[in-house]
């Protein structure tokens, strides 16, 4: 203080923010998925904040992070791509922003694919004596391996992505079945 006139000196407030999620995810393992990420300023000038993410369960990955950096007041957008084998569970998903650094976790539930489907047709059936009929195989959902029983050449391994095949010819009545495995069972 000088001659009775004081100076006043003002401190900037720090900046300080805050990081909260949109809530547990779910996700069928070979799918993609989102979590939003709000950043909100609570005090000071805001500043950039860059996010991560960790840790990710086996076969998923982070495939982009929108709007990072982002200076609170802002939200962020956490996009994550599975496998058909990223295995089944529940598993907490930290997402670390910089500056603090500041922390917040959600849940990620990844859930089993459903077992592969098949639909086998002949044509034409009936067929008649001593003539061919084309079996043919549709396989939906994810199929790692298809396995065919029967006679002639129909038995072994097939295409798991489906197919058509000749019984040859026949002389009898005769019968033609397959299954597929994939990551969610045999079906």
């Amino acid at each position: 203080q000088i001659d009775g006139l004081s100076d006043s000196f003002s401190t900037p407030s720090c900046f300080d923010y805050t990081l909260t999620n949109s809530g547990p995810i779910t996700v069928v393992a070979g799918n993609s998925t989102q979590e939003t990420i709000y950043e909100n300023l609570v005090g000071g000038t805001t500043l950039a904040v860059n996010l991560s993410v960790s840790p990710l369960p086996a076969g998923a990955s982070v495939s982009a992070i929108s709007n990072n950096p982002c200076f609170p007041n802002c939200q962020s957008v956490i996009s994550i791509d599975t496998t058909p084998a990223t295995p089944a569970g529940t598993y907490p998903i930290t997402v670390t922003g910089d500056r603090g650094p500041k922390t917040t976790v959600f849940d990620l539930t990844v859930q089993a694919p459903a077992p592969p489907t098949i639909t086998l047709t002949a044509s034409p059936n009936p067929v008649a004596y001593n003539t061919a009929s084309t079996l043919s195989w549709v396989v939906s959902g994810i199929a790692t391996s298809c396995t065919a029983s029967g006679s002639g050449s129909w038995p072994g391994s097939k295409n798991p992505s489906g197919g058509t095949e000749s019984t040859g010819l026949l002389t009898s009545a005769q019968t033609y079945s397959i299954f597929c495995s994939g990551p969610g069972g045999t079906g």
